[in-house]
């Protein structure tokens, strides 16, 4: 199994490698510490871009964190701006 840029597999994509339960079964607050933890290693490299598309996937994986279309628009303002101080608050507004 291969990984990606911020070393994730595709096992880790779908499940938590803590609890190893797929993601549907984590709570919302764990849920949201995982995408967080995602997107920022992107950040940690200047990759604003990957850092929002990271957290807009990830969100669609649980059921209670689905997207909204606000939501959507915005992370696609964050992207377009390349703002990494905005798009880390972006990415730490979700609660």
């Amino acid at each position: 199994m291969g990984t990606n840029s911020t070393g994730c597999t595709e096992w880790e994509r779908d499940y938590d490698p803590v609890t190893e339960q797929p993601h549907a079964k984590m709570s919302r607050a764990e849920h949201l510490a995982w995408c967080r933890q995602r997107a920022h290693a992107y950040l940690a490299i200047g990759d604003v871009q990957n850092a929002i598309q990271s957290m807009m996937s990830d969100l669609q994986k649980h059921d209670e964190t689905r997207s909204s279309s606000n939501r959507e628009l915005m992370a696609l303002s964050v992207m377009m701006s390349g703002n990494l101080d905005l798009a880390r608050r972006y990415i730490e507004g979700f609660t």
